[in-house]
């Protein structure tokens, strides 16, 4: 592993992604989901104290850059900066108007989410997981949202597992005026 595309991530992709979202937000409300590549709290990962700015997905730039969209506990003190071993949460301030669909439903009360085992070190069986893959939907979407599942069944050629968001989607989606309403699911892998 490396960290060789940090600086490309945190400088260029992250704020261009961030741009992306707003302006999208200001259209629509918005369901981003996928594979991010980030470890935003420290409880998302299996021994972040190891990892924490030695592994992609687990260094404090991208993490608080990922903060800077859905929120969080506050930014990483100095004495955190200084102090690798230090846990830092969830950093962030108060986001873009997004949450973290996950973190809305399970905020680090000892529910694990990962969604992710590396074949190289047998991370399934030794349940050594990370949380790499996310729905962050618009916080006017937030009350929208019913559930979201994690497919631990399905694994096998992935080493991810599928997410699975339940929500209730309406005619008048984030307007206050909501009229008829349905379950339904959006699933990612």
């Amino acid at each position: 592993m490396g960290l060789k595309r940090l600086e490309y991530r945190t400088t260029a992709w992250d704020p261009a992604m961030r741009k992306f979202l707003l302006r999208l937000n200001s259209e629509k409300p918005v369901i981003w989901c996928g594979d991010m590549n980030v470890i935003h709290g420290d409880c998302d990962v299996v021994n972040m104290k190891a990892k924490r700015n030695k592994a992609p997905g687990c260094c404090d730039p991208e993490r608080e850059n990922f903060g800077m969209i859905v929120g969080g506990q506050g930014p990483i003190t100095d004495e955190q900066r200084a102090k690798r071993t230090l846990p830092v949460g969830r950093p962030g301030e108060k986001g873009l108007g997004f949450v973290d669909v996950w973190r809305l439903l399970h905020p680090c009360d000892g529910e694990i989410g990962h969604t992710f085992w590396s074949y190289r070190c047998q991370g399934r069986l030794k349940n050594l997981g990370w949380r790499l893959d996310y729905f962050v939907v618009s916080n006017r979407f937030k009350s929208r949202v019913v559930d979201l599942i994690r497919r631990n069944e399905f694994w096998g050629p992935s080493d991810h597992i599928p997410l699975v968001l339940i929500a209730k989607i309406g005619a008048c989606l984030g307007s206050a005026a909501e009229t008829h309403q349905d379950e339904k699911s959006i699933e990612t892998e």
